[in-house]
């Protein structure tokens, strides 16, 4: 070094020697690893940068021409979201030392998302067919946990084609029917964006739109009489037990009146006049049945219920027929 003064220079000084320090590199981040995947995300990392301001992060479906926007943390592990169930994916991490010195990108690692959780959506059960009409009916099941929404299905038995309802509760009343015609009847649950299997099959076996009797005592609901002369007919009642087995039907008749005749309908075609009769129903389903009594005065009342045939039957029910639907409606 010297000093100049106007046109005049000194001279130099006595030299002096230093070292530079050599440049600082802006490492690549190594050993990139991904854990926690999901079906639509994991946790990603990578080992430490010395000098490392941040990282930048990168992903993308593998094979794809185009990286995924750019995430920046100053952690050495990110979490991924919003990606795609049962997806193969990469990644991959570069250093950012300072605002104008950045690593390279590391070579990529993979990964797989799990396939997509389903909510298992369970069959509805303890189906039943109620306000049986010649046209219609109502079913009912239980509620299926989960489920937001039923979807019903029927077709005359024997037909391939189902028609489908849905339903927001554990109900679905039906009409349009044919009078005298068999229904297979379905439910299913559906849970959100998962469906259900369908449950088993319910027939239910619509009632002939004529009399199912003699047309002399067509008219009222269950518990009417008809029929004497001088039309003093008390009020009719009738009780009994029923007993199911593998689709046999006994009816034993406990009602407190000494009646002198009885006529069964079963609600398949078939009759009986004894005061307890055996049926066999050969298929499931819901019947309508009706038994018409008689007193030792001639008054005649009708009375009507349903019997339901299923795999799982109960063993004995009692019904007082005076409060059940009358069969000719």
């Amino acid at each position: 070094m010297r000093a100049t003064c106007g046109t005049s220079n000194g001279s130099y000084s006595a030299s002096t020697t230093f070292t530079p320090t050599a440049a600082t590199t802006c490492n690549t981040p190594t050993n990139l690893s991904s854990s926690s995947v999901t079906s639509s995300g994991a946790m990603v990392s990578w080992t430490a940068v010395s000098g490392a301001s941040n990282y930048t992060v990168n992903v993308r479906v593998l094979g794809s021409s185009t990286w995924g926007s750019d995430i920046s943390t100053a952690s050495t592990s990110t979490a991924l979201s919003g990606l795609t169930a049962s997806t193969n994916y990469e990644f991959r991490v570069k250093t950012n030392c300072s605002t104008s010195s950045s690593s390279a990108y590391a070579t990529a690692a993979t990964f797989t998302t799990t396939a997509a959780t389903t909510t298992s959506c369970g069959v509805p059960t303890g189906l039943a067919a109620s306000s049986i009409t010649g046209s219609g009916f109502t079913m009912t099941w239980n509620t299926v946990s989960g489920a937001t929404s039923y979807t019903l299905r029927y077709r005359v038995s024997g037909a391939t084609s189902w028609i489908t309802s849905a339903s927001s509760t554990t109900s679905k009343t039906i009409s349009g029917l044919t009078p005298g015609a068999s229904y297979d009847t379905q439910v299913k649950a559906i849970c959100g964006t998962s469906n259900g299997s369908y449950s088993s099959t319910i027939l239910v076996v619509m009632p002939a739109t004529t009399q199912s009797f003699d047309e002399e005592y067509e008219g009222d609901t269950g518990g009417s009489s008809y029929g004497a002369e001088d039309n003093q007919c008390p009020d009719m009642d009738i009780a009994f037990d029923y007993t199911v087995s593998n689709g046999t039907v006994s009816f034993d008749d406990q009602s407190m009146i000494d009646y002198t005749a009885f006529l069964w309908n079963f609600g398949d075609g078939d009759f009986a006049e004894t005061r307890h009769p055996t049926h066999h129903y050969a298929e499931n389903g819901t019947y309508l049945f009706e038994v018409r009594v008689t007193d030792k005065s001639g008054c005649v009342g009708n009375f009507s219920g349903f019997v339901y045939i299923t795999d799982d039957e109960p063993s004995d029910d009692m019904i007082d027929a005076t409060q059940l639907k009358d069969f000719n409606r």
